[in-house]
């Protein structure tokens, strides 16, 4: 069975709609229709984890990491610069602004 006739399956299960089921040719059972869901949800979960896997290694080898750090320092930079231009930025705020824009950007790029 392919992965659409196990959820059609399962959808026939929940529904009652026995006749409709690719399985009701089979030795239908939910047993059976369990055994394929398990079997999905375990091939679904292995591809996700192997495509979380790639990205990590295509973001490490790209760059893309070393260059999400030097947009995060840019940015950080230029926050201060501006903000010392436009007076706003006393000594005494300086750690707890540099904390919230390090949570916001972290926030925003879900490092």
């Amino acid at each position: 069975m392919n992965d659409n006739d196990i959820i059609k399956a399962l959808e026939c299960c929940i529904n009652g709609k026995c006749a409709e089921c690719p399985l009701e040719k089979m030795a239908c059972s939910e047993t059976v229709a369990m055994q394929y869901a398990l079997a999905l949800i375990n091939r679904q979960k292995a591809e996700i984890e192997s495509l979380q896997k790639a990205y990590l290694m295509y973001e490490e080898t790209s760059g893309l990491k070393q260059a999400k750090s030097e947009a995060i320092k840019d940015f950080a930079e230029e926050f201060e610069r501006r903000c010392i231009q436009g007076g706003i930025y006393p000594a005494f705020v300086k750690a707890r602004l540099n904390e919230l824009v390090n949570e916001l950007v972290k926030e925003r790029v879900r490092e």
